[in-house]
């Protein structure tokens, strides 16, 4: 995938979910419910984002609330836009929030390997 599979991909949008995909460089919050189409749409912007802005001029940062719509949002961009995807962090909240502590853990005085238990 990439020019022909990103243009497919946002002519598939919704005249609404494109205006989201097309907003311009300032911060966008997508609210909508599940199945809404909110991964595609970010992905879009992202992707869109990454091929017209020079690789010094932006960092992008996505949090979704799952693991799997980090992946697949992960997955559709490198394929939208081939070794970009070091421009992003691209996570759950979750895991930008450990993030954040293990590069700032000798501050905080706590090891920067500590793992996170997840009860089930």
């Amino acid at each position: 995938m990439t020019q022909n599979a990103f243009l497919l991909a946002l002519n598939e949008l919704k005249s609404f979910q494109q205006q989201a995909a097309s907003w311009g460089d300032s911060p966008l919050l997508v609210l909508a419910g599940a199945g809404s189409g909110k991964t595609r749409v970010l992905t879009c912007r992202i992707a869109r984002l990454l091929r017209e802005t020079p690789s010094e001029k932006i960092r992008i940062l996505a949090l979704t609330f799952t693991k799997k719509a980090a992946d697949e949002m992960r997955t559709r961009i490198e394929a939208f836009v081939p070794g970009q995807i070091d421009r992003c962090f691209i996570g759950t909240i979750h895991s930008f929030c450990a993030e954040i502590l293990r590069q700032h853990a000798e501050h905080m005085g706590i090891l920067p390997n500590f793992s996170i238990s997840h009860c089930t």
